[in-house]
């Protein structure tokens, strides 16, 4: 068997292990294998078929891979999840939100969260809020009448 059958079969693999898993990385050495599978066609020694390889398969990965990947994944189409879907929803004060004692607890989806108040005010234990943030692991608000008032 020639050294370049060996490149195409291995490149087909490739391909053939890419349906299986995402991202077009397998697909990019399959790219590889067939540029070398080329040189070694040509009767490149093996050193210039492993460089053919890498240049290839990097091509494929920063050149192609990309575009392939907007394509398959064109967006998120504005979709929230996890805690990026807090913000912008309404939450009602548990423990009042003071920035001198840097406490403040609020409650949204069912959850409570440690907040603190986005214009260093303090906002009272049973007021509404609108969550403008996520902090790490607390919350940043406004309150209702801070967004009625400005």
């Amino acid at each position: 068997m020639d050294p370049w059958h060996v490149w195409v079969i291995v490149g087909v693999a490739m391909f053939v292990l890419e349906i299986f898993t995402p991202g077009f990385v397998l697909a990019a050495f399959g790219i590889g294998c067939f540029v070398s599978a080329i040189a070694a066609l040509v009767g490149l020694p093996f050193g210039i078929q492993i460089l053919a390889f890498s240049i290839g398969t990097l091509g494929a990965f920063f050149g192609i891979r990309p575009f392939v990947l907007k394509r398959l994944h064109p967006g998120d189409h504005g979709f929230k999840s996890n805690v990026d879907a807090l913000v912008g929803q309404e939450a009602r004060v548990l423990e009042a939100v003071d920035p001198s004692t840097d406490s403040g607890r609020v409650l949204v989806a069912g959850e409570d969260w440690r907040a603190v108040s986005a214009t260093g005010e303090p906002i009272t234990k049973g007021s509404s809020v609108t969550i403008v943030e996520i902090d790490g692991a607390k919350v940043v608000v406004v309150s209702e009448d801070s967004i009625k008032g400005g």
